[in-house]
């Protein structure tokens, strides 16, 4: 069986069979030759821009081959779907206290609702941290400290469901990253179904040198 990848151009696939013996698979009992192939394969929906939640798509199959008299001949080609597109899409809200001191951990809390068609893999939030420089201030000199993570009450365990980087200035970034494993649901705790929410709890601090009344 000799397989070709995916034609980005023109988005086909196709399988060389070679020469299929249909005389031996006659049965004892039976002269009707009716041999049956089947190619079970999965395929992911590209995501481009061009190719949105909603739309509808269709697939279809030609077969090619030389028949009994050496001509070369087509099957019909079945059109499967059409089937919609689904796409994850979020809703995320971060909250934390109104006013705060240099030096001192305050907690904030980042939620992130999937509101879409589908379940979300690989999700990743980047905290953005404020950062005054090339003035004193920000929140870029210590990493913060998740205190809870979880999706819709499953716990989430660092380097296991997710990992943590802390970018310091200038780039003075918290980014956090799920990172599901194969386990199938609903094993795989780092999911995020529709309508579940990823909520992440951490403590942080504004630098030493803050001025006060910043923004």
């Amino acid at each position: 069986l000799a397989f070709t990848a995916v034609d980005q151009a023109t988005n086909t696939v196709n399988w060389n069979l070679r020469t299929v013996i249909t005389e031996v698979e006659e049965g004892p009992t039976s002269s009707a030759v009716n041999p049956e192939i089947t190619i079970n394969y999965f395929a992911r929906v590209a995501n481009v821009p061009a190719v949105d939640d909603g739309d509808d798509l269709q697939n279809s199959a030609t077969v090619t081959y030389t028949d009994g008299e050496g001509a070369a001949a087509n099957s019909p080609a079945p059109v499967i779907g059409p089937f919609t597109v689904v796409e994850p899409d979020f809703e995320v809200n971060k909250t934390g206290p109104a006013s705060m001191l240099p030096a001192t951990p305050a907690a904030f809390t980042i939620t992130a609702q999937n509101t879409g068609t589908s379940t979300a893999w690989d999700v990743t939030i980047t905290d953005i941290l404020p950062n005054f420089d090339p003035l004193p201030g920000g929140m870029c000199d210590n990493a913060p400290t998740i205190t809870a993570i979880d999706v819709a009450g499953r716990a989430l365990v660092d380097g296991v469901d997710y990992t943590q980087t802390f970018n310091p200035a200038p780039t003075c970034t918290f980014v956090i990253t799920l990172t599901p494993s194969d386990a199938a649901a609903p094993a795989n705790n780092a999911r995020v179904d529709v309508g579940e929410t990823l909520t992440i709890v951490y403590d942080t601090q504004l630098d030493v040198g803050t001025p006060n009344g910043s923004a």
